[in-house]
């Protein structure tokens, strides 16, 4: 992974609001275009891709690199649909004297790559939620969390005991909190510090909430958005 790259996936500051791109076509406008599908969604809606100066593409999660950007819905098969027609590098291409590019024939590969730099991005907010205390892990600490009523996000394992999740799940469906079931214990254990963890809670917050935001995002970019993830609530 390039250096530019890294900073493509890098965990933006906590609780800090999203930096708008400086892009100068879009100054003033509450709202940025695909390149692909040229709908308008507003910053939060849409995935920014930049290109670094070596003409690697890069997607900006944080939307705080420098340079004028290209927006896409974050959606696999437009993903893509944008390297493989190519609309992504001419719409940067545009923006850039250099020539960005991706070889039409890596669509699949450029996708599985932005899905591992999120995927990525999304484990260390997750490690900043913990050393934050806004994440707990454990059946007995998450149940106990759930009593208090400050949760706004539930993780399970995928592949967890159904009957321990649904009982967990039942009780933060009562609490009006989601579930989500995107990675496997290991992974979750991972981002604790230890081998395994079946269900992480995260009290309300602008990382929860971010963290939210970027697993439907990456269940999207997966090419699995049609709730197989386990989604709960």
């Amino acid at each position: 992974m390039s250096s530019f790259a890294q900073r493509a996936s890098e965990t933006a500051p906590a609780f800090s609001p999203p930096l708008l791109s400086s892009d100068d076509d879009d100054k003033g406008a509450p709202e940025r275009r695909c390149c692909v599908t040229r709908q308008h969604g507003s910053p939060e809606e849409l995935l920014r891709f930049v290109a670094a100066p070596t003409g690697e593409v890069v997607p900006d999660f944080a939307r705080r690199l420098e340079g004028r950007g290209a927006w896409l819905l974050p959606r696999r098969d437009i993903l893509i649909r944008a390297v493989a027609e190519r609309r992504l590098v001419l719409a940067l291409t545009r923006k850039y004297r250099r020539h960005p590019h991706i070889p039409a024939d890596t669509a699949e590969a450029f996708a599985d790559s932005v899905c591992a730099l999120l995927r990525r991005r999304i484990f260390e907010t997750l490690g900043l939620a913990r050393r934050a205390g806004l994440a707990v892990a454990g059946e007995t600490k998450v149940r106990a969390a759930l009593g208090e009523g400050a949760a706004a996000l539930l993780l399970q394992a995928s592949d967890g005991s159904p009957d321990g999740c649904a009982r967990v799940a039942a009780l933060a469906e009562r609490a009006g909190v989601r579930v989500l079931r995107p990675f496997a214990a290991d992974e979750l254990g991972a981002a604790f510090g230890r081998d395994h963890h079946v269900h992480v809670l995260l009290k309300d917050g602008a990382l929860s909430r971010r963290l939210r935001d970027e697993l439907l995002v990456l269940r999207s970019l997966s090419g699995d958005d049609n709730g197989a993830d386990g989604e709960e609530a």
